[in-house]
């Protein structure tokens, strides 16, 4: 979408984030690396599964380890060494879900909405500490009516019943 954006393909003014997804960590059930935590990607001979920078999921994934490198909790190493272990880059968020759900990665980086029902119970999800969590925008490529409709008191009071 940048690039037709960005190329004046279309109403830049038109574009609103709608939502925000989140990054989190996957792991296999079975966890046989011991995963817990963001620290814990940057172990020798964590297998880490990610998508590659051209899929949006990859980009964020980048940017919040640097962001992970620039907090004295990880460290300036810390990208580095966690990109040390990636065994393997998609080109989809489902593909690193299925990947670590068969046990062929000890982890992967996916947005937390993205593990399926048929995968819940093969993986685990692990947030991400809140110093290095990074909002993944989600723009809103529809009317203006749907966005008011989909974010106003009414919307908020179905999927809250409140």
């Amino acid at each position: 979408m940048n690039s037709v954006k960005n190329a004046g393909l279309m109403n830049n003014s038109s574009i609103t984030i709608f939502a925000e997804n989140y990054l989190a960590i996957i792991v296999p059930t079975s966890n046989p690396a011991n995963i817990t935590s963001l620290s814990d990607l940057a172990k020798s001979g964590v297998k880490l599964d990610i998508a590659n920078s051209s899929v949006p999921v990859g980009n964020y994934s980048l940017q919040m380890l640097a962001k992970a490198s620039n907090n004295s909790t990880y460290g300036s190493s810390f990208k580095n060494s966690v990109l040390a272990n990636v065994v393997s880059e998609e080109t989809n968020v489902n593909d690193v879900v299925a990947k670590v759900a068969l046990g062929q990665a000890d982890a992967g980086i996916v947005y937390k909405s993205d593990v399926p029902a048929a995968y819940q119970s093969k993986v685990q999800v692990i947030a991400i500490s809140s110093q290095c969590e990074r909002p993944c925008p989600i723009p809103n490529r529809g009317s203006q009516q749907f966005v008011e409709r989909s974010t106003g008191a009414e919307f908020h009071k179905l999927c809250y019943l409140s």
